[in-house]
């Protein structure tokens, strides 16, 4: 008589040693898989910081350097007119008055009000618009009790230059501390004084 033959299968003890194992391996990757997403939340929201600030301080470089023998540079205490002077030294406003063909076109940089978190331009009197990116708000950068120094244009010995100081943040904002992004600016910008020559 023939024996018969059993195909042996796994036992309890091997299939519970392969889940745990299959188990250890899925959550390690699960665990990578969400670090690197963060990695790439992070980059991105430091590339969208530095891409904002960048084009905040260029807008606001072009209009210092390009500000000529006729225009004026002041610092104003506040987002009123009154405030502005060419004497003092440091503000969290600066005003650049231009003059191009006969036409006067004043710009206002600083803080947009109310909440005066986000860095922004007023032209001629008009509504604020935003430098800054959506998502950030605009801090003081620590040491630095204003956003703006330098010489403005009522020092007639020296060629105006203006410091700009501020820090991009969306701590507080983001649900994630990994999201969380500070980039900090600090550039010198001299205004261009041009030279006309008679003959």
């Amino acid at each position: 008589m023939a024996k018969k033959e059993y195909q042996r299968g796994f036992t309890l003890v091997e299939i519970l040693v392969a889940t745990f194992i299959f188990s250890i391996v899925v959550v390690m990757a699960i665990s990578i898989f969400g670090l690197s997403s963060n990695v790439q939340i992070s980059t991105e929201m430091m590339r969208s910081a530095g891409q904002g600030s960048r084009y905040a301080v260029e807008q606001i470089s072009r209009d210092i350097r390009m500000n000529g023998n006729n225009n004026t540079i002041s610092f104003c205490l506040s987002d009123f007119d009154s405030t502005c002077s060419t004497t003092t030294i440091e503000s969290d406003y600066l005003k650049i008055v231009s003059v191009t063909n006969s036409v006067i076109t004043t710009k206002l940089y600083g803080l947009i009000p109310p909440d005066k978190t986000v860095l922004g331009i007023q032209t001629n009197g008009e509504s604020w618009n935003k430098l800054s990116p959506d998502g950030f708000k605009v801090t003081k950068i620590i040491g630095s009790q204003y956003l703006f120094s330098g010489k403005p244009t009522g020092f007639s010995a020296v060629q105006p230059f203006v410091s700009i100081r501020f820090s991009l943040t969306n701590v507080g904002i983001v649900n994630k501390k990994s999201e969380e992004v500070t980039e900090s600016i600090r550039t010198t910008v001299t205004s261009r004084n041009y030279l006309s020559l008679e003959m």
